[in-house]
Order: structure tokens, then C-alpha cells, then sequence
């Protein structure tokens, strides 16, 4: 298994930080602030997100088919990387904080690396729910 160690690498290679622009409002509670290889995941998915973006442009700005099709390969390969790069951080972060969270109310990653939870309410959505719309 080759692939899994492969993206590891690439996370702990990242040395720029990119947090969240999330404020954090009176409505969430604090629950604790992340640790540093956490912070390496969610950079890490803020910069693939951010090619995603530039190379789907790019992609439908270009006039040759050849181009376009290795772009999209290329923009599904970084999907994927992407959505395992989160999943992995969501269970870190549940993992981490698994004493001062509760699983059926909704998190948040703040500015300044806080994590933050949702107040319970009747218009929160079920847990199993959000699993499936992806939190």
C-alpha cells in the first residue's frame, strides 16, 4: 500500500498554514483549538481545493480536447485526494476531541484554528443526515 502513505507525505510536506475564515459567533461553543497535524490536513485541502479550482477554469477555457480531458483526469485525481485528506481529518478531529464533542451536533473550524460545535436545537439536522450531505 502505497497511496495512503503517499498523501501523508504530502501533508506533513506542507509548511504554509491556511486556517479558516470562519468568525467564530456567540451562537457556537469553543470546544478546543487544533492540534498542529490538523491544521497541516485542512491546509493541505484548502490548497487542493483551491487547484481544483484553477484547473476546472482552465479546463473549460481551453480549446484542445487532449488538454481538457488530462486536466479533468488530472482534477478527479485531486478530488479524490481531497475528499480522503478530509474524511481523515473529520475522524482525526473527532478522534482528538471525541471527550468534549457531541457526534449529533454539527462542527465548525474557526479563525484561529478553534473548533467550534453548534448549539442543539430543534433544527439540526440528524446526525446520519449530515453524514450523508458530508457534515
Amino acid at each position: 500500500m502505497r497511496w495512503l502513505p503517499g498523501l501523508l507525505q504530502e501533508v506533513e510536506k506542507v509548511t504554509e498554514l491556511k486556517g479558516s475564515d470562519k468568525e467564530i459567533d456567540s451562537s457556537l461553543t469553543r470546544v478546543g483549538e487544533l492540534p498542529e497535524d490538523v491544521r497541516k490536513l485542512f491546509s493541505y485541502c484548502a490548497v487542493l481545493g483551491e487547484k481544483i479550482c484553477e484547473l476546472t477554469k482552465e479546463a473549460e477555457e481551453t480549446d484542445s480536447r487532449q488538454t481538457a480531458r488530462e486536466l479533468r483526469r488530472s482534477i478527479r485525481r485531486m478530488e479524490v485526494r481531497k475528499l480522503v485528506a478530509t474524511t481523515i481529518m473529520w475522524e482525526e478531529i473527532k478522534f482528538e476531541f471525541k471527550d468534549r464533542i457531541d457526534p449529533d451536533r454539527s462542527l465548525y473550524i474557526c479563525k484561529g484554528w478553534v473548533l467550534c460545535m453548534m448549539p442543539a436545537g430543534p433544527a439540526e439536522m440528524p446526525s446520519f443526515l449530515r453524514g450523508m450531505m458530508g457534515e
